[in-house]
Parts: structure tokens; C-alpha cells; sequence
């Protein structure tokens, strides 16, 4: 299909592809839907696995299973390598209006 075949020129992964596609991704079920815009989604993603913690999940009904399970490696980090180690071609920026700038 056309977008799965161009995304990547514009910017685009899927984050939480098939894992025929990607077999060590963890975490949520494949979501064929789910697009994220990588410049954004990447800095995004690295700030939330460097600052959130396992233990900072907490006060509610089940938050005691989050260090048990690991939620932030397996589910939050748990994104398929596209989208980690994507190839976006050099005329993919960041708008600096995005970036606060």
C-alpha cells in the first residue's frame, strides 16, 4: 500500500508495527493506524525514556505492576526499530515553531 511503501520520505514510521515485521519489538499489539512523525516523535521518545521511570507510575488501581512488568521498556520503548534507527532523508526538519524556537 502506497503509504506504508512512502511514509518514510515525509518523515513518517509506525511505531507499533507487525512483529513478522519487526520480531523483537515488545509491548502494545501492532497498531496499523498509528503514525508518528519521526523528527518530533524521536526527541519525544528519548526524553520520555530518559526521565520517566517504572516507579514514577503510580496511584492507581494496578500502578503496583509497572516495575513488575517493566512498562516503560517493554510498552513505551517497545517501538519498532523503524522508528528508532529510521533513514529520514536529509530534507526532513523540524519547523523550529515546533521546537519552541
Amino acid at each position: 500500500d502506497w503509504l506504508q511503501e512512502n511514509a518514510y520520505k515525509y518523515g513518517y514510521c509506525q511505531p507499533y508495527s507487525s512483529t513478522q515485521i519487526d520480531p523483537n519489538r515488545t509491548g502494545h499489539s501492532e497498531e496499523r493506524w498509528h503514525w508518528s512523525y519521526f523528527p518530533l516523535a524521536n526527541q519525544f521518545q528519548k526524553s520520555f525514556t530518559k526521565n520517566l521511570k517504572d516507579k514514577d507510575i503510580n496511584g492507581f488501581l494496578g500502578s503496583e505492576f509497572a516495575k513488575k512488568i517493566h512498562v516503560i521498556e517493554n510498552f513505551a520503548a517497545g517501538i519498532s526499530k523503524d522508528c528508532t534507527l529510521h533513514m529520514i532523508p536529509e530534507t526532513i526538519s523540524i519547523p523550529s515553531t515546533l521546537l519552541g524556537r
